[in-house]
């Protein structure tokens, strides 16, 4: 900036820089924008406009300091202690002066998770591929359990774990197990009967009159994958006092 005097005695003044400031700063990304939540530290590469030097970011409620590379740049070293727990923080420039950007999301995934598995259901035997994040490498590293029985792992790698359903296992959540901790399935795993049966009564109520008798049909019902290849032996207990029950047969099949 020079001041100039009109002529004749006129002249011309020492130049002075004056500085336009670029106004409040502008957060556009966040390099990675997610991470898993495992307590290790993160750096931060943030991108935008008008960052001046001295600037600190806003992460989630803590005041972190952050390295300067250019009014579009700044790099962030997050603590270990922030980034524990799953969840989403907002991530904020203030320049000194306390002039503020906008926020951005970035968000802590879970260290270890199921997302997925297939089948839904199937009987013991059945081998089951599990996806999700976390898991070891190191096959005998990670414990699987259908509702609370544990399963034997045939393979898998950190995103895919492939397990045979256990001989005792009923149905219930699938659970996973490390170092990281332990995932369980959002939905449960349902153990089907390859050979099962029910029984059903027709009419399923009689009344007896004193001194009378009555009659029910006993069926026997296959309700297993395969179709029940034997017969079940009948009882009948729970009578009230004075009433006695006579059985056709023993047994019934289909």
């Amino acid at each position: 900036v020079r001041v100039r005097n009109p002529a004749p005695a006129g002249g011309d003044s020492i130049a002075l820089v004056f500085t336009v400031a670029g106004g409040a700063p502008v957060l556009t990304s966040i390099t990675p924008h997610s991470a898993l939540a495992d307590g290790q530290p993160k750096v931060l590469a943030l991108t935008g406009r008008n960052f001046a030097s001295g600037a600190a970011v806003l992460f989630g409620a803590a005041a972190l300091p952050a390295t300067f590379n250019s009014a579009a740049s700044l790099t962030i070293a997050v603590p270990g202690t922030l980034t524990q727990a799953p969840g989403a923080l907002s991530v904020t420039v203030v320049n000194p002066g306390a002039q503020a950007s906008n926020s951005l999301t970035f968000t802590f995934t879970p260290a270890l998770a199921i997302t997925s598995f297939a089948p839904a259901a199937g009987p013991v035997g059945t081998a089951v591929s599990i996806q999700g994040v976390g898991f070891n490498p190191l096959l005998s590293a990670n414990q699987v359990r259908f509702n609370g029985e544990m399963a034997v792992l045939v393979s898998g790698n950190a995103t895919t774990l492939n397990a045979v359903v256990p001989l005792r296992a009923t149905s219930g959540a699938i659970t996973v197990t490390n170092s990281l901790g332990t995932a369980t399935s959002a939905t449960p795993f349902t153990v089907e009967e390859r050979e099962a049966f029910d029984i059903t009564l027709s009419p399923a109520a009689i009344q007896v009159p004193p001194g009378g008798n009555g009659a029910t049909r006993v069926t026997l019902t296959s309700t297993g994958l395969n179709p029940y290849p034997n017969a079940a032996l009948v009882s009948v207990s729970g009578l009230p006092a004075g009433v006695t029950s006579v059985l056709e047969r023993p047994s019934v099949y289909l």
